[in-house]
């Protein structure tokens, strides 16, 4: 069901919160770093060698990610692991996976 369509100044920040949020995510990298974190916790290690980039490229979007807070980070000795940590983001990427399944052959 669809939800009724709300005052327009909420629709107006809506529309900023929603911007920002899908402006986070625009990047191809941070996108699959949000993919496989679907899956649960990773560390930049574990990133690195799946996504094949270096370290310094993962480390740059997990900070951007961290400071937007659509992921966390749990630290375990040396070892930082990395979750998706915002309500939001979790449902739209799901969402996203259903919309853009994989295309056999591909």
């Amino acid at each position: 069901m669809i939800e009724p369509m709300p005052e327009l100044a909420d629709v107006s920040k809506l529309a900023t919160d929603v911007s920002a949020l899908l402006k986070v995510m625009a990047h191809p990298l941070r996108l699959k770093i949000l993919f496989v974190l679907l899956d649960g916790e990773k560390t930049v290690g574990w990133l690195e060698q799946n996504l094949d980039k270096p370290q310094a490229q993962i480390s740059h979007h997990l900070a951007k990610l961290r400071f937007d807070d659509l992921v966390c980070c749990r630290r375990s000795g040396r070892l930082a692991y990395y979750r998706i940590g915002h309500p939001h983001a979790l449902l739209l990427v799901t969402q996203l996976l259903r919309m853009f399944p994989e295309q056999e052959g591909e």
